[in-house]
């Protein structure tokens, strides 16, 4: 009784300010179980998004999101090795080290009693957040899918000089999206479709009659505005639009998190993938698929929960696509 009433005032604690210390007693964060830990950030992170903040701006939660994640993670996969790593290895399959049989049997999966606890985290608030914030720091947080969202750039230090300004891949990023589009808005893209019919247009002809309809022509005056802001008055441009785009990825981060709520995960549809066609010689071309953020999003919030059951499963062979491994290891 008395360890449950401690653990309980140790968790209390923790939820008021993430860190507590008394003469001849210091209660630290490996003290507690990855459950207490994953209830205390949910209680945590309800009270931050109904103050309309998102929890991981916060650094004491974002520290000790990030040490539940490893904590976690890591006791499951000893968990897992323990129970499928085989007794005895055969000297024909030396590199499976697992029981594939036991691995293969769905009913033994259920048995561990491994499904529902995945099914919990699934709805688990910390897991979500844990989620989206790495969507947010991806390579590809900067591109859209078919839908056109994706997560803004933000300078991450403020600059006074016009030159400096100026050299920065925010300016120069905005600069080069800018003058395509408004080069693009030039000329008549009836005559194109005229002059080539309407199936062997390009991609920038297509671009120019999409932006040309009645429901796009403020977007060519936006443009001409914001090309010349940049132009007059480029350190005000830099601080207000750093501003709007970090207010921007924080509504953002709060709608693909309600994208993730059970309810909406049931009735879940994919949306369509957008292809693009990258040419690498004058004759052959490759295609990409490029999902939408919101896709994305709950394909890490999947990974993150089955990666620390599976990974232990592999081959000690196998380094393609694997965390902590590359094809350099396999030469080695």
């Amino acid at each position: 009784m008395k360890v449950g009433l401690d653990r309980f005032n140790r968790m209390m604690v923790i939820t008021r300010s993430f860190s507590y210390s008394r003469q001849n007693e210091t209660w630290k964060l490996e003290d507690l179980t990855s459950i207490e830990l994953e209830s205390v950030l949910n209680s945590r992170g309800m009270k931050l998004l109904k103050q309309k903040q998102w929890p991981m701006s916060e650094l004491k939660y974002k520290k000790l999101a990030f040490f539940y994640h490893s904590k976690s993670s890591s006791e499951i996969t000893r968990k897992i090795d323990k129970i499928f790593r085989k007794k005895q290895l055969s000297v024909q399959f030396s590199n499976c080290i697992f029981d594939r049989i036991k691995i293969w049997d769905l009913t033994y999966w259920q048995s561990l009693g491994i499904l529902k606890i995945q099914s919990k985290k699934m709805q688990s608030l910390i897991w979500k957040i844990l989620a989206v914030e790495n969507i947010s720091k991806s390579n590809s947080k900067f591109t859209p899918g078919i839908d056109g969202i994706a997560f803004k750039e933000v300078p991450t230090t403020k600059i006074n000089s016009i030159e400096k300004i100026l050299k920065t891949s925010f300016i120069r990023n905005k600069l080069v999206f800018l003058k395509r589009n408004i080069n693009i808005l030039k000329g008549k893209s009836d005559q194109a479709i005229q002059r080539k019919g309407i199936q062997n247009l390009s991609y920038f002809e297509f671009k120019k009659g999409f932006l040309k309809t009645k429901v796009n022509n403020e977007k060519f005056t936006d443009f001409k505005m914001q090309y010349k802001q940049i132009i007059e008055k480029p350190i005000q441009y830099f601080n207000d639009q750093g501003i709007k785009n970090e207010k921007y990825n924080i509504k953002l981060k709060m709608n693909l998190l309600n994208e993730l709520k059970p309810l909406r995960l049931k009735r879940y549809k994919s949306e369509d993938i957008l292809w693009v066609f990258l040419f690498e010689t004058n004759i052959k071309s490759r295609s990409l698929g490029i999902l939408t953020i919101k896709d994305r999003t709950l394909q890490m919030l999947l990974k993150l929960i089955m990666e620390p059951y599976m990974e232990p499963l592999g081959d000690t062979t196998s380094f393609g696509f694997r965390p902590g491994r590359n094809a350099h290891q396999k030469e080695t």
